[in-house]
């Protein structure tokens, strides 16, 4: 009777090991794709200041300015929808430094385009 409660304590310590290594496993696989998540943002906010400077750049012919906008604003809504599908995945102030950082793009965005394309 004493070595079935050691075969058993040891099969209960086996079970407890195993979930704190598949917990420890799946904590890794999130900090991979909050990291993931990360990099596809800074990636596509780079990218709209690019095609935003491009648009600035190219004032002269108004069709093609607005072309450059509309293709920013594109790439802009693209940007706030893959953060709002990707939210649950990051902690709360990384998901707040994100979204104050498409907000001010976004006045950014409504900024240059009111200098580029004035209103007549």
């Amino acid at each position: 009777e004493a070595t079935d409660r050691i075969k058993e304590r040891e099969l209960q310590r086996d079970r407890e090991k195993a979930a704190r290594e598949e917990e420890k496993a799946k904590d890794t696989v999130a900090e991979e794709d909050v990291d993931a998540i990360q990099d596809r943002l800074k990636e596509m906010i780079g990218g709209i200041n690019e095609e935003l400077q491009k648009a600035m750049e190219v004032q002269s012919d108004k069709g093609a300015t607005e072309k450059l906008f509309d293709a920013v604003f594109e790439v802009f809504k693209e940007l706030r929808d893959y953060l709002a599908n990707n939210l649950y995945c990051l902690p709360t102030y990384t998901r707040k430094v994100y979204q104050k950082e498409i907000d001010s793009l976004h006045l950014k965005i409504n900024k240059e385009k009111d200098k580029a394309l004035p209103k007549s």
